[in-house]
């Protein structure tokens, strides 16, 4: 039976197949639904006993992506986060919703772990950026220098007992493009469970949890393409089968502005305001669609060799770095040795042209 391909991004397909179920499913029925939010397209995947069931979730999933949207957007000007924004600095600690406060938890914990790659006030320069990518122009140097003063997770005082936050620098901004559509998608997955749904799949823009694998199957089969590669043979696209794990690509491949003979990716780094310049596509595999969200953001900014160096001490992050050297000339690919229990099957070049199982 053809596979039914899942577009989950440019840099990935996700293949499903509803034939050989097992026994024990041989009555769930595959069923998806798609919707706009957060800027992307979010697909979900489920097999239920009824259709009942799966609309059930489907009902919950879409206004609790709405809700999400309503804390964590940047670009909505009531949203949670612009409230806070517009209050900066704090003279007292704020109450906050329990989306925010774990959201920010999150990033606290692996802003530590990233060495301060990941890291969610990148809001004023975030926005600088982006006029300037609509202006298609480099921004001004001294313009990013003069809001980096507002940049900073030192700047961020969370109070763990009573849920309290204190953004303490004029100017400050909660940017969570890095985290938020991974923390979508675990949410997603997390109201699929509850409606007994446990074979599904949620794609949020290209960042996808991926629970229990399709009746009779062992994993969901991901494929990476990666639009750093050529259609040469040496370079052809990754397979992988993943199942209750989530995973993120990060890179320059589409979002990006070329000046001067430079590349400037819509990633930036933190520690300095400006765009990443150097042409890698990272894929991240973790627990969970949140983890992998951010650690795929966090490795575009520190790069393979430093950003292989820090997973060395986290067993629990899988990683492959594709990048492509100065002169063109070729791919390097760089992974950590867990990626290699997800590759399955023969590499392929042109996934899009019909790839079978």
């Amino acid at each position: 039976m053809p596979i039914l391909p899942i577009i989950c991004s440019c840099l990935f397909f996700v293949l499903t197949d509803d034939s050989s179920p097992d026994f024990a499913h041989a009555r769930e029925t595959r069923y998806e639904f798609e919707f706009g939010a957060m800027g992307s397209n979010f697909r979900v995947v489920g097999y239920a006993q009824s259709s009942q069931q799966f609309d059930s979730a489907k009902k919950r999933i879409e206004e609790r992506i709405r809700q999400l949207e309503d804390t964590l957007s940047d670009f909505r000007q009531d949203s949670e986060i612009n409230r806070l924004a517009n209050q900066a600095p704090h003279d007292h600690p704020a109450k906050i919703s329990t989306d925010l406060w774990r959201i920010c938890t999150a990033s606290s914990k692996l802003h530590q772990q990233t060495d301060g790659a990941f890291d969610p006030t990148i809001g004023p320069v975030s926005k600088i950026w982006r006029l300037a990518r609509k202006r298609n122009r480099l921004p001004d140097r001294q313009e990013i220098v003069s809001v980096m003063k507002s940049v900073g997770w030192s700047k961020v005082v969370l109070d763990p007992e009573k849920e309290l936050i204190q953004l303490t620098a004029n100017g400050m901004q909660l940017d969570f493009g890095g985290i938020a559509k991974g923390f979508a998608a675990d949410e997603a997955i997390g109201i699929l469970k509850q409606h007994e749904i446990h074979s599904a799949l949620v794609d949020a823009g290209g960042d996808i949890h991926a629970a229990n694998p399709p009746p009779g199957r062992e994993g969901w089969t991901i494929v990476i393409e990666n639009g750093l590669r050529t259609n040469s043979p040496d370079e052809a696209n990754v397979r992988l089968s993943i199942a209750n794990v989530g995973i993120a690509t990060s890179g320059d491949s589409i979002q990006r502005m070329v000046k001067n003979g430079h590349s400037h990716s819509h990633v930036l780094d933190p520690r300095t305001g400006l765009a990443v310049e150097d042409s890698c596509g990272v894929t991240v595999i973790a627990a969970d669609a949140t983890t992998a969200d951010a650690w795929a953001t966090a490795l575009c900014v520190l790069g393979p060799e430093r950003g292989m160096d820090i997973l060395k001490n986290d067993s629990s992050v899988h990683a492959l770095f594709e990048c492509r050297d100065p002169d063109k000339k070729q791919l390097q690919k760089t992974q950590t040795s867990g990626i290699e229990k997800f590759v399955t099957g023969d590499s392929v070049t042109n996934p899009a042209a019909g790839v079978r199982d």
